[in-house]
């Protein structure tokens, strides 16, 4: 679906809105990077793709108007790797997720919301600082596209992610909501010449996701061998003790060696064999300590993701340190200083599961506020 939809010129479509919405204000470009990252991470779960196809329009346009290019790529770093935490297309590891506990693909997606807003606006902060400690001028807005005429163009490819999250909700699979929300896409596409869709364009949007789904496949199949041998082994159980033991009882502490594992496991494994290893091996001591299910699962997917933008091998920062022309390593570590929140929101979930939308919905907006606050104040 994601494949299809950016062959329609969604990406395009979404990088205009987000420039037409936040273009005219302090340090422009940068909250548009932010925002369309963000909207991308909507479609695409990929994110090195997230960052050259916004970096490659908003890390120059940073740099024109006078941020670092080392800031610039970070910022495009950190808001293209929030792809794979940004319902409701979120990587195949979400999926697994929702096989691990036995719950629908739509109570994931409702689980990442707050956390996915809280990264995202902890960049946004961190980019509206920076631009006014340095002074980053406004764009014209004179120069920028209308928000109107760009949906006028693309609310059918909005309406279509609308289609897939409202057949997730009236129960249908994941597979059957993509394949109708694939459909309504296909036959909207024809109302307009810019998003008209040939024959050839829809099979190479067909290679260009089955060649996605490829690692991916193969990284589960290893996975799974992996699995079965642990829990035919007993090796699972024995490992939960193990681990319980290291830490001592203390959840911090079980939580912080689960990080590092997650994130030295990511420097060589897709997201998802990342995500599959940590849940077969460390979160059942993490539900032993009484973490919420979800919360737990959450925490090894957040931490499987995070080694994109976590030297020494943070593969989307280094992409955007490409386009900006800025030292690889450098780049990893402000990103790692701007993506902060992707390293804290985690916890945060964990000892307030009212983050995920568990409990009574007061105490989930009242949590979501204090979060809001906690992480503006850093």
């Amino acid at each position: 679906f994601g494949a299809i939809l950016i062959r329609t010129g969604a990406g395009r479509m979404l990088i205009d809105l987000a420039i037409a919405l936040t273009g005219h204000r302090r340090g422009g470009p940068a909250k548009a990077s932010v925002v369309a990252s963000a909207f991308l991470g909507t479609v695409s779960g990929s994110a090195v793709a997230n960052v050259v196809t916004t970096g490659s329009f908003t890390i120059p346009l940073m740099r024109k108007l006078g941020y670092r290019p080392k800031f610039a790529a970070a910022v495009e770093a950190c808001a293209s790797s929030g792809g794979q935490i940004t319902p409701p297309i979120m990587g195949a590891a979400a999926f697994i997720i929702a096989e691990f506990m036995h719950v629908s693909y739509l109570t994931v997606i409702i689980a990442a919301i707050i956390p996915t807003l809280l990264y995202f606006a902890t960049i946004y902060f961190m980019v509206d600082i920076e631009a006014e400690k340095d002074g980053i001028k406004r764009l014209d807005k004179r120069t920028l596209p209308r928000a109107m005429n760009v949906l006028k163009h693309g609310w059918h490819q909005l309406l279509t992610l609308g289609v897939l999250v409202g057949l997730l909700a009236w129960g249908y699979s994941p597979m059957l909501s993509a394949f109708w929300a694939i459909v309504t896409l296909i036959v909207l596409s024809f109302r307009d010449p810019l998003t008209r869709m040939s024959p050839v364009d829809l099979l190479s949007a067909l290679e260009s996701g089955v060649r996605a789904a490829m690692p991916v496949t193969v990284a589960c199949a290893c996975a799974g061998i992996i699995i079965g041998s642990i829990f035919v082994s007993g090796l699972g159980l024995k490992f939960t003790n193990e681990v319980i033991n290291m830490a001592d009882g203390s959840l911090f502490v079980l939580l912080a060696l689960t990080g590092v594992a997650a994130i030295i496991l990511g420097m060589g494994m897709t997201t998802t064999a990342v995500y599959i290893t940590v849940a077969a091996l460390i979160v059942p001591s993490l539900i032993h300590l009484k973490v919420e299910p979800m919360a737990a699962h959450m925490f090894a997917f957040y931490y499987g993701v995070v080694s994109t933008i976590t030297p020494p091998v943070a593969l989307a920062s280094f992409a955007a340190a490409a386009i900006a022309g800025s030292s690889p390593m450098g780049t990893a570590v402000e990103s790692a200083r701007i993506g902060i929140a992707k390293y804290l929101v985690p916890f945060a979930f964990v000892y307030n599961p009212a983050l995920l939308f568990e409990g009574p919905l007061w105490l989930t907006c009242l949590s979501a506020v204090s979060a809001f606050i906690s992480l503006w104040g850093l």
